[in-house]
């Protein structure tokens, strides 16, 4: 049989192509002007070819392609249309173009990040066969954008160039040449927020593969004013409640480790000194009135290399070697120079007579005010690089309590002229490249925590651009 398609009403042509539910795919067509081509049908071939339409309306349109799916939930309009399709056995072909589309409520899912809104799309191209696909656009706007996943996302318009997202068996890829969002507003889960990240901290070789290393800290600089309220059951003592007021001024990515001494209050300043011994920052215990810095009983110690050593001849460290701490050993010297070996030191040193170990009872950080920027630093190991900041101002208040009710905190802030780069991100199964990253400003910043644990992030977003952008499940070339 063979169809003339300018004598036929293409309202409400179905076409359903795929082997099962995860790859299926449906269109139905609408009413149509300057419809041209032809429809030739034998047992075992369907086929529409040299299809052209001035505007062709889509009341219906389903994608599935395993991890990726689409779907037009109002009708939708292409325009200056030109096709063909074939189905033949299991194999399904269809090339689709069109010089504009219109979708008043489309929806796409990809690895469960779903995105619905209003799309304008010029220079649009489709290529389907069998479980391969690829999907063009010369230029694809957006509007009153809605992204659901563990991060949610609203934007009132959304301008992206050059978009080429294709699919087959083994995953699916997306490239885009730019992506513009004037304004968004987004919320994170704060299970996110919590998830293990960057806290920890390898050895530099095994650095590959992380997503900040700690070095990115040599850019900052700025001043950090915090109000530290500290409640402890201390043997002998009993109850030692203490304010420490630390204002602390950072410069190059460090800070002076004997002014951060000196914000102790009178008896904490009496007994902790820092030290520079066996090429490691050493955190003391002392005695008072006694001059014992360099002599005290260990307590916490970080690990210093050349270039930190020589930085201690202005009593300064690095940000970056604060998260590589760890308690000092029981054995490590005692006050008077001497090693004290097999003592049962956490026993004696914790506990008075009566057995009361010291317990941190309650640990406030109040009325915290921050001013910091970032330069970028030469970190090229890790996914996110060259970051730098114009500006990052956080204030507010975090109550933790070990062995009480978690009290509610927040903090507050904004951040002005981020920019960086994203280098094989990882982002759900989906890894993540970007050439560029700028965001304007980050506005109306609120992080609710309970105790020390954060809840949820929601800001605006104002001026975000990326360039360059990859995304995709495919598994990656070496």
């Amino acid at each position: 049989m063979r169809l003339n398609l300018e004598r036929i009403d293409a309202s409400g042509i179905d076409l359903t192509f795929g082997s099962n539910s995860t790859r299926r795919h449906r269109l139905t067509l609408g009413a149509a002007t300057g419809l041209r081509g032809e429809l030739s049908q034998t047992p075992e071939l369907l086929r529409l070819g040299g299809v052209t339409a001035e505007t062709l309306l889509v009341s219906l349109l389903e994608l599935r392609f395993g991890s990726f799916t689409l779907d037009l939930h109002q009708p939708g309009s292409l325009s200056g249309l030109w096709g063909a399709y074939e189905r033949k056995a299991e194999t399904t072909n269809l090339r689709l173009v069109a010089h504009t589309l219109a979708a008043p409520a489309l929806e796409v899912d990809v690895g469960g990040v779903r995105a619905r809104g209003a799309v304008q799309a010029h220079g649009v191209r489709l290529d389907l066969s069998g479980p391969t696909g690829r999907l063009q656009a010369e230029v694809l706007e957006i509007d009153d954008l809605r992204c659901q996943s563990s991060v949610a996302l609203n934007a009132e318009r959304l301008l992206v160039k050059n978009l080429d997202v294709s699919w087959d068996a083994a995953g699916y890829g997306a490239q885009v040449g730019e992506v513009l969002v004037p304004k968004a507003q987004a919320k994170v889960d704060g299970r996110v927020l919590a998830a293990k990240g960057a806290d920890e901290t390898p050895a530099p070789t095994e650095a590959k593969g992380r997503i900040v290393d700690w070095n990115v800290l040599d850019g900052v600089s700025g001043a950090v004013d915090v109000d530290v309220l500290v409640d402890l059951e201390v043997p002998v003592l009993g109850s030692r409640r203490a304010k420490h007021p630390f204002r602390v001024s950072i410069r190059s990515g460090s800070v002076n480790y004997l002014e951060l001494e000196n914000n102790l209050a009178t008896l904490e300043d009496s007994l902790l000194d820092f030290s520079v011994r066996d090429d490691a920052l050493v955190l003391e215990r002392g005695i008072p009135l006694l001059p014992t810095r360099g002599r005290g009983k260990p307590l916490f110690v970080w690990p210093l290399g050349p270039e930190d050593l020589a930085l201690t001849d202005e009593a300064r460290v690095r940000l970056a070697v604060l998260p590589q701490g760890r308690p000092a050993e029981p054995e490590e010297t005692s006050p008077n120079g001497t090693q004290e070996v097999n003592r049962p030191k956490e026993k004696s040193d914790r506990k008075d007579r009566g057995g009361k170990a010291v317990a941190l009872r309650q640990v406030d950080f109040v009325d915290l005010q921050a001013v910091l920027r970032l330069e970028p630093t030469d970190v090229e190991r890790t996914s996110l690089r060259a970051l730098a900041c114009d500006g990052l101002a956080i204030q507010g208040t975090i109550r933790h309590g070990p062995d009480s009710e978690r009290e509610d905190g927040k903090l507050t802030g904004t951040l002005r002229g981020l920019s960086g780069r994203v280098v094989d991100l990882p982002v759900g199964s989906a890894r993540l490249d970007l050439d560029l990253l700028w965001l304007g400003q980050l506005s109306e910043v609120e992080v609710p925590f309970l105790g020390i644990v954060p809840q949820e992030f929601s800001g605006e977003f104002t001026d975000l651009r990326a360039q360059a952008l990859s995304f995709g499940s495919r598994p990656r070339t070496q």
